[in-house]
């Protein structure tokens, strides 16, 4: 009984280190392999937040996003605005 409850965390143990081996040594090489041959490489690793190729992708696989642009200097002078003048409302209160 006592040799049950040995071998059972160390065959877990054992199955989960030769999974982590697999991935690594087998599955990963032709996962990146794909991905060098469909050109996807550095979509994946490289991080580029650009909205308009997001929206083209998903324009691509049948997803429409109406979403407006904004000018984030503009939004940033109005918020500090609203900042400054909220500071002036608190300070003559």
């Amino acid at each position: 009984m006592q040799r049950r409850f040995l071998r059972f965390p160390a065959t877990l143990a054992l199955g989960g280190m030769l999974t982590y081996i697999l991935n690594r040594l087998v599955l990963r090489p032709i996962y990146l392999s794909d991905l060098e041959a469909m050109g996807l490489t550095k979509k994946y690793f490289g991080l580029d937040l650009n909205a308009d190729m997001m929206r083209a992708d998903l324009e691509n696989l049948g997803i429409s996003i109406t979403a407006r642009h904004f000018n984030m200097e503009e939004i940033q002078a109005r918020a500090d605005s609203e900042a400054r003048a909220m500071a002036i409302k608190t300070a003559s209160e």
